[in-house]
């Protein structure tokens, strides 16, 4: 792909951002849904923004203690 290439430690990189991952598979979902996106999940607490629904689900229960 075009789009990846891999670093001398084997890890899978972005040619965009140059941001790299150990799992191919999380290249190709940083590439869907982060990569030059903005960030479509806002906190209802905080400031706080995230381009991943999971990453902020996990903020709420790490910041704000809700599950």
């Amino acid at each position: 792909n075009e789009m990846t290439s891999r670093t001398n430690d084997g890890r899978y990189k972005c040619k965009c951002c140059k941001a790299t991952y150990k799992h191919k598979g999380n290249l190709w979902r940083h590439l869907k849904e982060e990569c030059g996106l903005q960030p479509s999940h806002q906190c209802q607490f905080c400031h706080y923004q995230s381009k991943r629904k999971d990453v902020m689900r996990k903020h709420l229960v790490l910041v704000h203690r809700i599950i």
